[in-house]
């Protein structure tokens, strides 16, 4: 019996070690994961970001595609994805580092990691390319304007090397021809077709080349040679906008910039009239001293803007989508160091409003027919699209209302364009002297531009100024922690039309038409009138004589004719 008991107290004190030992073994030791496993990981995930890149590579080649303005959403989503890829595949690389200390990486997880590095560096460029200079592209494209300096930026495969070519590498191929093509010799126009044929050949998306050939085929007489590329070319570009992308004028000019537009191509009320460009006046130092001006988002969201309280003149006209844009001018007397924002596009009527002053004009893309108008009065802008530097991004706000600037960081790109921040009111007839005409004290002003968007501007009787509410609420800049205060409000009622099918608005600011001015809280009858593009705007009383304003802050509201403002008298309300 005894012999028994010892026999299982041994066995006890066995079994009991082994279970301390395999306990020890799985809190104190990792478990290793196979080398196989994290191998199969990251080939799956090599597999998913090429596939993101190549897609992506697609759309930054095919000009089809391309041309497709819901490819610009896909790049972003894509992008997205991508990152989350690249993210994981990096943490299990560096898991796999930290699992095996004394290893080195094997050869084919070295290589696999590589891949994955350069794969999201290529997708990396195809998405900012896309997501940056597609939109302007696009509207040069879809409103047959020249792409010309954008040529530059992309990107064509060479299906014979499978190498990448550069527009403006294959631009002075195209250059090249062109000397040859000009002569209009047997032997030059040979010599022509040797340089562009393989282009068309080996780079079909390159259409230009394959115009400028058809035109070189035509001349030597070889019509179905001629015919055929047409065909190719019409069944890819219907309209011939790529194709002729690239005419005799650049080419013989080298002139990128000068975007061009066929005159049927100009959507109604977006014509600009002709303007006689008149000298403009520099000082001593041979500096042009203009007011900096922003276009700044009014939606829901945008609200409230950073920098509206420090603006010395504010615009604001409807635009599409049921809301309003402003846009704020900025002198001397503004605190160069708040951040403005959010900005937003522009459109074309904002530019023939401010185009007498010539402004140092900000804003971040555009409507087509402002891009047209730009153009056509040679107005130089500071579009973020552009590529300008200057702005910079709030991370807690989301795009596209979180796009910023400052004064400071645009005075040195303004130096270099002989720029210096100057008045924005010089164009208005001011006074320090005080309102001279009679009139009741308004308490407050209404002004409904949509159902639910009321602006509101309230007397205040101790400082004399008004100050802005919209839609009840009193709007703190979060840049200062002051409301927008105004010494003078101008309700200017113009002519709104909206002129297709997105809502975009046409908002007459030539001619002439009523307007009710608020200054220091009294009310004037008033008309506008402003003869040209290069001419500012006139407000003048009932016997025709200009208005002075109080030197101060001023707003300045674009209402559309069937409309009318409601105002708080201090003793009734009309």
């Amino acid at each position: 019996m005894f012999l028994v008991f010892v026999r299982m107290l041994i066995l006890g004190i066995l079994f009991i070690n082994i279970d301390y030992a395999i306990n020890l073994v799985k809190t104190s030791s990792p478990i290793i994961e196979p080398r196989g496993h994290i191998y199969k990981d990251l080939n799956y995930l090599l597999k998913k970001i090429t596939n993101k890149r190549n897609r992506l590579q697609r759309i930054y080649i095919e000009q089809p595609e391309f041309l497709k303005e819901e490819k610009i959403k896909q790049a972003r989503v894509d992008y997205y994805f991508a990152l989350m890829i690249y993210q994981k595949a990096q943490l299990r690389v560096s898991k796999y580092k930290r699992l095996y200390k004394k290893d080195s990486l094997t050869v084919t997880i070295r290589v696999l990691a590589e891949k994955i590095e350069k794969h999201f560096k290529e997708l990396k460029i195809y998405a900012t390319y896309i997501k940056k200079m597609h939109p302007l592209d696009l509207y040069a494209r879809n409103y047959a304007l020249k792409p010309g300096k954008l040529l530059e930026f992309r990107k064509f495969k060479n299906l014979k090397t499978q190498k990448m070519m550069s527009g403006k590498d294959l631009f002075e191929i195209l250059k090249r021809a062109y000397k040859f093509f000009n002569l209009r010799t047997k032997t030059s126009l040979n010599l022509c077709v040797k340089l562009l044929k393989p282009i068309a050949d080996n780079v079909p998306k390159y259409l230009p080349a394959k115009f400028w050939l058809a035109k070189t085929y035509f001349d030597l007489e070889k019509i179905e040679e001629a015919q055929q590329l047409m065909y190719e070319l019409l069944s890819i570009d219907p309209d011939l906008i790529i194709s002729k992308s690239i005419d005799d004028r650049m080419l013989r000019e080298d002139d990128l910039i000068n975007y061009q537009y066929t005159p049927e191509n100009k959507l109604p009320h977006e014509i600009a009239s002709p303007v006689q460009v008149k000298k403009i006046k520099l000082d001593k130092s041979g500096m042009r001293s203009v007011p900096f001006v922003v276009s700044l988002g009014n939606s829901r969201r945008a609200r409230p803007q950073s920098g509206l309280s420090n603006a010395e003149l504010v615009l604001e006209m409807p635009v599409e989508g049921g809301i309003t844009r402003l846009i704020a001018y900025f002198g001397k007397n503004s605190d160069m160091s708040l951040p403005i924002g959010p900005v937003r596009s522009m459109r074309n009527y904002f530019l023939r409003e401010v185009y007498h002053l010539r402004p140092f004009f900000i804003h971040c893309g555009g409507s087509p027919g402002s891009y047209r108008e730009k153009l056509e009065l040679d107005f130089f802008t500071v579009d973020e699209i552009g590529g300008y530097m200057g702005f910079f991004r709030d991370r807690k706000q989301k795009p596209p209302h979180n796009l910023y600037t400052s004064l400071d960081k645009m005075a040195e790109l303004a130096y270099s364009k002989h720029i210096k921040i100057g008045s924005p009111l010089k164009h208005l007839k001011t006074s320090k002297i005080g309102y001279p005409y009679k009139g009741k004290l308004i308490k407050a002003i209404h002004i409904t531009y949509f159902e639910k968007y009321i602006v509101t501007h309230q007397f205040d009787v101790l400082t004399q100024n008004y100050v802005r509410y919209v839609n009840g609420v009193l709007l703190l800049d979060p840049a200062t922690q002051r409301p927008s205060f105004s010494k003078n409000i101008i309700i200017q009622y113009v002519n709104v039309d909206t002129i297709d099918s997105v809502g975009r608005k046409h908002v007459d600011i030539l001619g002439s038409g009523k307007a009710e001015i608020f200054i220091e809280g009294k009310r004037l009858k008033a008309k506008w009138k402003k003869i040209g593009l290069d001419s500012k705007t006139f407000y003048t009383d009932e016997s025709n004589k200009e208005i002075s304003l109080f030197h101060g802050n001023t707003w300045i509201h674009f209402v559309p004719n069937n409309k009318r403002i409601r105002v708080d008298n201090f003793s009734k309300i009309n």
